[in-house]
């Protein structure tokens, strides 16, 4: 499993995480005004999105996962009580998404927002923002 921050400029990081035996890939907050970038990188890299992760309702992020859902037909994953619109698979701490032979996890720490969530992956933690 690989991970890479994208973003090298703007106000949010995003973070890729490839296995690259699978060729699965999964975004963390996505940034609206960096999708095309995402989805050349993807391209590029010869990976498969499977998972666009929101790790709270803010407008750039959901936008994020939004477009990259309706572009690749991945799933769309933020915390159960979101607000959020287009939202494909919601999850709570129970949950856990296969990745792979990884598997991903969620904990819900409000606070920046009332759905904010960490999200956690191969002896990484994301906490958004």
């Amino acid at each position: 499993m690989r991970v890479e921050q994208l973003n090298e400029e703007g106000w949010a990081k995003t973070y890729l995480i490839a296995n690259e035996s699978s060729g699965e890939a999964c975004l963390i907050d996505p940034v609206y005004d960096f999708t095309q970038r995402y989805l050349e990188i993807i391209e590029n890299q010869g990976l498969v999105l499977k998972y666009a992760i929101a790790t709270h309702t803010h407008a750039d992020h959901i936008t994020g996962c939004f477009t990259l859902r309706k572009k690749t037909g991945c799933e769309y994953v933020m915390w159960k009580a979101t607000a959020s619109l287009g939202v494909s698979k919601y999850v709570d701490e129970n949950s856990s998404l296969n990745f792979d032979a990884e598997s991903i996890k969620f904990h819900h720490v409000p606070g920046h927002t009332a759905d904010s969530m960490l999200v956690e992956v191969g002896g990484h933690i994301f906490t958004g923002d």
